[in-house]
């Protein structure tokens, strides 16, 4: 509605949002989640009058009061979103959103395992302030629950098969080895209807939760003695070695190796381009972390490389892609004729 704001707030639980304007306009008012700003927040939301203070102003009074104050100038962004745009917010972020004409506008909620930490650290000073339950994010610790199943299976296929965990899995790992105990001492023993809320039960867990906490801290345990003991994961691995797990393209280490992570896109885009290697010549590159040759992939869409002769409908080749070919072995006999794609 026309003239509507909502004030500064982080989203429950931490989670991330995305926001799609249909027709009308949106104006976002952002501040970033670093530690200052979200430890300001705070006391602002446990002030007596913050519905009367503005929060940035609030923010430049604990400069002033505080003359050693690690909190910086306040940094707000606006941000206005069309028909037809759509914004995502990262957790934690800070925001107050203004409605400048009416409009109607899709939105949601999500948890992230990208940010797991600042996830929980805001339900934790969501439980400090006892914001009322129907205002937390809904099974909070339940979703946690689960997603630390699959991040202990994740973890675990990557030390037995000898591969390098990504870095936000282990964070992620490291936080709920912390928490899950404390969430379980205080639950456990609550009446059913209320565990269960927060508590998965036997069936829909692989193992008991106690069990789950240990495997997971001993999983953690692991990965951090042979962190300690490799001085970091990355330390006998080069870029070309990381790389190549994700790809069967081995040339593009070499273009890899001399890139610095600052301009890593910028970097690739050159040192690929003076690639001599056929397969970076005569095939698009995909996968993960790869950058697509574009013009070569495009130009093999307007002219197949294989033909077979025919009368008057000439026969191509649908692809000669070996990943697409293994992943969909029927191609293989397929020809394409016209807008049709024909089986032998």
């Amino acid at each position: 509605m026309k003239g509507s704001y909502t004030d500064f707030h982080i989203d429950f639980g931490g989670s991330s949002v995305w926001y799609h304007v249909m027709w009308g306009e949106k104006v976002f008012y952002l501040m970033p989640p670093t530690p200052e700003f979200v430890s300001a927040y705070w006391r602002w939301c446990m002030s007596s009058n913050h519905r009367a203070t503005f929060f940035p102003d609030f923010v430049d009074s604990l400069r002033e009061q505080e003359s050693n104050s690690n909190v910086n100038r306040p940094t707000v962004y606006c941000l206005r979103i069309l028909p037809g745009q759509t914004i995502f917010l990262p957790s934690g972020w800070i925001h107050a959103v203004y409605t400048p004409s009416d409009c109607l506008v899709f939105g949601g909620n999500f948890l992230s395992g990208l940010h797991v930490s600042m996830q929980l650290r805001i339900y934790r000073m969501e439980q400090k302030c006892k914001t009322p339950i129907k205002f937390l994010f809904p099974n909070f610790e339940k979703v946690h629950w689960f997603y630390s199943q699959c991040l202990l299976d994740r973890l675990t296929n990557n030390l037995t098969d000898g591969e390098i965990p990504v870095i936000f899995d282990v964070e992620a790992a490291e936080c709920l080895a912390k928490v899950l105990p404390l969430w379980y001492s205080k639950r456990h023993l609550l009446p059913p209807e209320e565990r269960d809320y927060f508590l998965p039960n036997q069936s829909q867990l692989d193992m008991l939760c106690p069990s789950l906490i240990e495997r997971l801290s001993e999983v953690v345990n692991s990965i951090s003695s042979r962190s300690t003991k490799n001085s970091g994961f990355l330390a006998n691995y080069s870029k070309s070695e990381i790389f190549s797990k994700h790809s069967n393209y081995r040339s593009n280490g070499r273009a890899i190796e001399s890139c610095s992570n600052s301009k890593s896109i910028e970097c690739l885009n050159r040192e690929l381009g003076k690639e001599t290697n056929w397969e970076l010549k005569d095939r698009h590159i995909g996968g993960l972390g790869w950058i697509p040759n574009r013009q070569t992939y495009f130009k093999n869409l307007r002219e197949p490389k294989r033909s077979i002769k025919g009368n008057e409908n000439e026969k191509h080749v649908i692809t000669d892609d070996a990943d697409i070919l293994e992943a969909l072995p029927g191609l293989e006999k397929s020809r394409l004729i016209g807008d049709h794609c024909m089986y032998e």
